[in-house]
């Protein structure tokens, strides 16, 4: 494991664990330019790590160093903002960026059938959220246009979305994993998986944040052997003392991974393949119709665009054809941060 150090204008970011587990970079906040300045005048080989939000805040200063210096890991990015992407293309010291939530294609299919198993999943009916299914149906076309307004002119790869603070602290304090481990390791996925008990079906715990989330969630609320609870907060940056969450994922078979705010996915989906639990995911939705490598888009038509259809469907499969999809799921998930964490170090050299 190698060990860098990354800089961050943000006091606290929601990846910080999981970039110094599985990555060996230390995230260190740092307030001013000159602060920066003066703690980055021993670097990594001379290469500069930043990890930010705001690329802006940073591009003035960063262009003081010399060509080719920089890593700019660009993070949280969850609204798919066309200015935030293209703004790396004034960093002109940049050697390579890793995108989280970087544009990708968007083709027809992928946003007609989210707004099918919308409808199929009771999407025309009233909630409690605003909007409806002709809306998202907008939104999606409407992030189809914003991704042409997206031009990236520098180096980049996708930077995986892992695991959150929160959910690293609490793991390693009930599994008691060693700091030098990766979570994702045969060693620790051994250790966790002796801790899980077999209670629930499906299950989740979070935020209600948006109507799609809600149609989601009405589908499994009455399903035997499930659990849905809500919280009112994002508790993914923060250790806390509630132990709900990590309690489902090592208690559950299948972990509900609904739609966010904008996007599709979250740190839900690897956390609960670390916990031996298999997600369950549209392979597209409404809102966030963008191409993902998500397990489900394996399964057929209706089974992915639709999570009413692909619950009864994951309710009857037999234990082969589950150990299937999760080691599907895993190896996809896993290699992605494993290759991101060997460019990484290929990079740094």
């Amino acid at each position: 494991m190698f060990h860098n150090v990354a800089y961050s204008e943000s006091p606290k970011i929601t990846e910080e664990v999981f970039l110094r587990r599985e990555f060996g970079i230390n995230t260190v906040y740092v307030s001013t330019a000159e602060d920066f300045l003066r703690m980055s005048e021993k670097s990594n080989n001379g290469v500069i790590i930043v990890v930010s939000t705001n690329p802006v805040f940073w591009i003035p200063t960063l262009n003081r160093l010399k060509k080719n210096s920089v890593i700019f890991i660009l993070i949280g990015n969850e609204t798919y903002d066309p200015k935030v992407f293209n703004s790396l293309n004034d960093l002109q010291s940049l050697r390579h960026a890793f995108v989280y939530n970087s544009p990708t294609s968007i083709s027809n299919k992928n946003i007609v059938g989210p707004i099918i198993g919308y409808i199929y999943d009771g999407g025309l009916n009233k909630t409690n959220s605003a909007g409806s299914v002709f809306r998202d149906a907008r939104i999606s076309y409407s992030l189809k246009a914003k991704f042409k307004n997206i031009s990236i002119r520098y180096p980049y790869s996708e930077f995986p979305q892992g695991y959150s603070n929160n959910f690293a602290e609490k793991i390693v304090k009930k599994i008691k994993i060693i700091e030098s481990n990766s979570l994702l390791s045969k060693s620790v996925s051994d250790l966790i998986l002796a801790e899980r008990k077999n209670v629930f079906d499906f299950a989740f715990v979070g935020q209600p944040t948006n109507r799609r989330r809600e149609i989601f969630l009405k589908n499994i609320k009455n399903l035997p052997r499930s659990i849905v609870l809500h919280n009112k907060e994002f508790k993914g940056i923060n250790e806390d003392n509630d132990e709900t969450y990590i309690n489902q994922l090592l208690s559950a078979k299948f972990i509900l991974v609904p739609p966010g705010f904008y996007n599709n996915s979250n740190h839900r989906y690897t956390e609960s393949l670390i916990c031996g639990a298999l997600p369950v995911i549209l392979s597209n939705n409404s809102i966030d119709p963008s191409t993902n490598s998500n397990w489900t888009n394996q399964l057929s038509y209706i089974n992915k665009y639709s999570v009413k259809a692909q619950v009864r469907y994951l309710a009857g499969i037999d234990i082969d054809v589950y150990q299937k999809f999760y080691k599907l799921a895993k190896k996809i998930n896993f290699q992605q941060i494993e290759q991101t964490k060997n460019l990484i170090s290929k990079i740094i050299g």
